[in-house]
């Protein structure tokens, strides 16, 4: 291992070259990346499905309705408490550069 290190840091430019090389042999062509699925196991490429937002009541919504149910209910906004928390770091990156002064 020392040795390889040793050879590497002594030709530094024939190094670079095979790594080049290498990396220059090893990327396919476009056509052949044009081909390649996204999923590995896939004998032939398929088209790409994007799922569409629908106006249904769904699983998450009511996931989301019921945390802010919830949160209104305890009286916490999560909006007012990241602004107070930034008011904070803000205060104390002020004060970190007066005593740094």
């Amino acid at each position: 291992m020392f040795k390889l290190a040793q050879f590497i840091v002594r030709h530094k430019v024939a190094a670079v070259a095979v790594i080049a090389i290498g990396v220059f042999v090893m990327t396919p062509s476009e056509d052949e990346a044009a081909e390649q699925s996204s999923n590995p196991w896939a004998a032939q490429s398929t088209p790409v499905q994007y799922a569409s937002a629908s106006e249904d009541d769904s699983f998450v919504s009511n996931m989301v309705d019921g945390a802010v149910e919830y949160l209104d209910e305890a009286g916490m906004n999560p909006v007012a408490a990241a602004d107070e928390h930034v008011g904070r770091l803000d205060n104390a990156a002020t004060s970190f550069s007066k005593a740094n002064k």
